[in-house]
């Protein structure tokens, strides 16, 4: 069994996301895929030392960090279309 390396994964993931969101417009299985990948991401960034977006994010909305560590629980995380 081949191993996929976690940078991989956020690549196929994000691949998938956009083909989710051309062919078969599915939003949230979009968000999902794209929410998982950017996790993938800020774990490998954080553990190199490298610049995080969740960084920069956190800062000017010091009020809400919860709703920044937690996007998938937050108001805007349920959309209608």
């Amino acid at each position: 069994m081949a191993t996929i390396a976690k940078l991989d994964a956020a690549r196929r993931q994000l691949l998938a996301a956009i083909h989710l969101h051309w062919f078969f417009i599915e939003p949230i299985a979009v968000y999902q895929l794209a929410t998982n990948a950017s996790e993938i991401c800020d774990a490998i960034l954080k553990k190199s030392g490298g610049t995080r977006i969740k960084q920069h994010v956190e800062k000017p909305l010091t009020d809400r960090p919860s709703e920044i560590a937690s996007p998938m629980h937050s108001k805007a995380a349920l959309t209608i279309h």
